[in-house]
């Protein structure tokens, strides 16, 4: 099912939420293979401001807003220096829900350097739902340049489209990411060999303080690095692709050395710590849509990846994704919203599953007609659910949001755009 209603950059609201994957979220006061691949299976824009309060279809108009904020290690704005960013954006009408709630989003570029290869700065813009600045939060944070003290650097390929998820811990405290100790301008990041250019985990808490003092050392080698989550802030997991070193690693905060969980699929792209299980997503053979990994929250080798029932086992897209349990009549989540990236023709947007207590059933799929998705967050709100995505180019790309109150074609809300040479991959609800 594809929305045939217009689309405006906007504003939109947003409210509490459940199960999540690649990032979830709280409120606060006033409210991210090769150059561009995906390896083996083969993924600070501006801030916006809005008149609207985030009710029942408010309006708004043009506007732009200045975002400032403290990075920890290093700071940058749109040109990479000065720790604060001031960019415009378009604003619109409002969506349903109760008003809008604080979001993150991973950026990757500094908005002046073309995208490429070669590692790219990496930061973290605080937002409301309908794109503009939150009230309150540290704005704009950036990810360490260099290394200090015990904090490593912290990078992202600027083409690889598949890296640059976040996920918010499931005590609500931290959001979560992985990415490069590589220095800005390291050619082709993503293959690299681990022992070359480690990988690292980063951890921000809801003032904006990085830490990025956990090396995945020897993992990922040669591959992507993707995501990372955790259940309590010091249980991380981690996700990502590597011939051997792929699949599911597991590590505590501060540490070096993992533990390979999971190997098949050895492919993972989205992991997340939700309801006291671990949930993850994959683009290789069967495993092309949510699965659990083991029973709870593994720890040990060995684990087995279970494909949700009723889920596709091919000819599907999955990155980012959140499951809620809204059903009092079924035990568990019972719907879930996956991002798919294949182009809309092909069934990708954001698609929502339904489940009966035995199996999951496809109810709908939304998109705005022009890309398919790869972040994604959702939370309950009110009579609905509120869902943030981010959409699937490389290059100024844009956040879409949808208030799902049950309707076949909930409105698709523009709530803000990537500027040039910049682009957003992972969304998550903010922490608290």
């Amino acid at each position: 099912m594809i929305s045939s209603r217009s689309f405006v950059a906007i504003s939109i609201t947003v409210v509490p939420f459940v199960f999540f994957a690649c990032a979830k979220g709280s409120t606060r006061p006033g409210g991210d293979g090769g150059a561009g691949g995906e390896g083996g299976d083969g993924w600070g824009g501006p801030a916006q401001s809005s008149s609207s309060s985030g009710g029942m279809g408010g309006s708004g108009g043009m506007g732009s807003v200045s975002s400032s904020g403290a990075g920890a290690g290093s700071s940058s704005s749109s040109s990479g220096s000065s720790g604060s960013s001031s960019s415009s954006g378009s604003g619109g009408s409002g969506g349903g829900g109760n008003g809008p709630l604080p979001i993150v989003l991973l950026r990757i570029g500094d908005g002046v350097t073309t995208l490429s290869s070669a590692a790219s700065p990496v930061s973290l813009e605080w937002r409301l739902t309908d794109g503009s600045a939150t009230p309150g939060a540290p704005g704009t944070t950036a990810m360490p340049q260099s290394t200090s003290g015990s904090n490593y650097t912290f990078t992202l390929s600027g083409t690889a489209s598949s890296e640059g998820h976040l996920s918010l811990s499931a005590n609500g405290k931290y959001v979560f990411l992985a990415g490069y100790a590589a220095g800005v301008g390291t050619a082709n990041v993503s293959t690299q060999s681990a022992d070359v250019v480690p990988r690292v985990v980063g951890r921000v808490d809801a003032f904006g303080n990085v830490n990025t003092s956990t090396l995945v050392s020897g993992a990922f080698s040669g591959s992507n690095v993707r995501g990372a989550t955790s259940s309590d802030g010091t249980s991380i997991w981690v996700s990502g692709n590597s011939t051997t070193t792929g699949g599911i690693q597991f590590i505590t905060l501060g540490a070096v050395f993992p533990t390979q969980i999971l190997s098949n699929p050895l492919n993972t792209r989205c992991v997340h710590a939700a309801g006291g299980q671990l949930y993850a997503t994959s683009g290789a053979g069967t495993f092309v849509n949510v699965f659990t990994v083991g029973s709870g929250l593994p720890t040990s080798s060995g684990q087995t990846a279970t494909s949700l029932p009723g889920l596709p086992t091919a000819s599907a897209s999955p990155y980012g994704f959140a499951l809620l349990d809204l059903s009092a009549a079924i035990a568990g989540p019972d719907t879930l919203y996956i991002a798919d990236d294949r182009s809309p023709a092909s069934g990708g947007g954001i698609q929502k599953w339904t489940f009966d207590g035995f199996s999951w059933s496809l109810a709908a799929t939304w998109n705005d007609g022009t890309a398919g998705v790869r972040g994604l967050a959702a939370k309950p709100s009110g009579a609905g659910v509120q869902i943030v995505a981010t959409t699937s180019e490389n290059n100024e790309n844009r956040v879409l949001a949808v208030f799902d109150d049950g309707s076949a074609f909930p409105e698709i809300v523009i709530a803000t755009i990537a500027p040039p040479n910049t682009v957003f991959r992972g969304v998550a609800f903010a922490p608290q």
